[in-house]
């Protein structure tokens, strides 16, 4: 008896966790259909990881770079963030194919890059230089994690309503899978098969009535 409050617990907070996922999309293809875009970028001495939204999608790029031995800023790990406009705008890659699109062919693309030499300009972001490096990179559509991530709570939304409704029709004195009229029936359906769960509520009233 414990494990299913548990369960149904886990697959309500995983609806609510896909419904802001889905809120959240949308609220992203927006913005970056109107011109927003930004990315953030995990920059380590050999790879660096950055991810970014802008004209509708979500990109996300593994880029081989290398540490300049002039800057020591380089050989270590920093993270920093910007606006698209420095780089190539997300999800417009050097190569058209959907092979570089998911990853199955590694594209030359111009991608943020932090060398330290910013670092103490206030009037000039984090991570503003960008450079050339190879990269693989996954380009994802907006609307399609808006559309994945609304399925759980579609599902929940049709479950519930359903669950309404039924309930409703079983008050009238009706089947509730079928919405037939069970006043005058047995235990089961006449017209879909199903057992009634209207005899307590068809007798009820019955008995209080004699």
């Amino acid at each position: 008896m414990k494990a299913r409050p548990l369960k149904r617990r886990i697959a309500n907070l995983a609806t609510i966790a896909s419904l802001l996922i889905c809120l959240g999309a949308i609220g992203l293809w927006t913005l970056t259909t109107i011109g927003w875009g930004r990315y953030t970028a995990l920059q380590g001495p050999h790879t660096s990881y950055i991810a970014g939204v802008s004209g509708g999608y979500l990109t996300l790029q593994i880029a081989g770079v290398r540490p300049d031995p002039e800057r020591p800023a380089t050989a270590g790990w920093q993270w920093f963030c910007g606006s698209v406009f420095y780089i190539t705008p997300t999800g417009s890659l050097a190569d058209k194919s959907i092979f570089s699109r998911i990853g199955l062919i590694s594209t030359l693309e111009r991608i943020p890059y932090s060398n330290g030499m910013l670092e103490n300009d206030p009037n000039v972001v984090k991570g503003g230089n960008a450079i050339n490096a190879v990269c693989r990179s996954f380009v994802i559509p907006l609307v399609l994690i808006a559309l994945l991530a609304a399925l759980l709570p579609f599902r929940w939304a049709k479950r519930h309503v359903h669950e309404h409704f039924r309930q409703l029709r079983i008050r009238q004195g009706r089947c509730g899978d079928c919405g037939y009229d069970l006043r005058g029936s047995t235990e089961r359906c006449p017209e879909c098969g199903a057992i009634s769960d209207t005899t307590s509520a068809a007798v009820g009233p019955n008995k209080s009535t004699q």
